[in-house]
């Protein structure tokens, strides 16, 4: 049953990190089961500056008690991969401490 409860989260998960769109700088948000990425955009849009703005959020999200690491060829891209066995209040938690962090960088 491990795969319908992937299903299940997996989408309670992406439907509640689609409210992240809404910072202007986060791009091209996807995600399959539980494995999700965006992109980050600097105000520059340079890949060093984007490059820059992925890695603050990945230290501010550590600093907030999250995992979230820099990806791509760039290191402009965000990525995030609970457990399978992730529960549903833990996910609230999650997403509410990454909103926290977003909004305090606020570019």
């Amino acid at each position: 049953r491990i795969l319908d409860r992937v299903k299940t989260t997996g989408k309670l998960f992406f439907d509640r990190l689609k409210n992240i769109e809404r910072f202007s700088f986060i791009k091209d948000l996807q995600g399959i089961g539980l494995a999700f990425s965006y992109r980050v955009q600097s105000v520059s849009n340079t890949p060093e500056e984007n490059a820059k703005l992925a890695k603050l959020i990945r230290k501010e999200a550590f600093s907030n008690h999250l995992i979230v690491q820099t990806v791509g060829r760039k290191g402009d891209y965000m990525k995030l991969a609970p457990s399978f066995l992730i529960t549903d209040e833990e996910i609230e938690f999650a997403l509410d401490r990454l909103e926290t962090v977003l909004k305090r960088i606020g570019c």
